[in-house]
């Protein structure tokens, strides 16, 4: 029977489109929307960042370029690790092992996006409709 109560829980939630996460030993709930303006407030350029981030350093001509390339992927990484902190408020990692790692908290901001896409995806208008042949 508990699993028919969590079961409904998870429905119920995912009808209302509520970001949740697990991190410090207790689940998080977030307004996407809310989520969504403080990324734009705190880093307006984080399309860049995530663009920068998933682009192949080995696309890259060896040399002074891909090196360059690579230090700004790698400054990429930590500005999005620290935006992650701030609108999720996310502690980092200390000796006790409470908060969160900087890839956890890149992962937490990337679960974030792909909420969103699925969001958009499913609020698709005439998604299932026929074209007019």
């Amino acid at each position: 029977m508990f699993y028919i109560g969590t079961i409904k829980k998870w429905f119920m939630e995912r009808g209302r489109n509520i970001f949740r996460v697990y991190h410090s030993g207790c689940w998080k709930y977030y307004d996407p929307v809310v989520v969504g303006t403080a990324l734009e407030a705190v880093e307006p350029e984080y399309q860049e960042l995530l663009f920068t981030i998933s682009k192949k350093v080995s696309s890259m001509p060896p040399g002074a370029i891909r090196d360059d390339f690579f230090s700004k992927q790698k400054e990429a990484v930590l500005r999005l690790a620290e935006v992650s902190r701030k609108i999720f408020e996310l502690a980092p990692l200390t000796k006790e092992g409470d908060g969160v790692t900087d890839g956890e908290a890149i992962a937490i901001v990337t679960r974030y996006f792909l909420f969103m896409e699925e969001v958009a995806r499913d609020s698709q208008l005439f998604q299932n409709s026929q074209s007019v042949a």
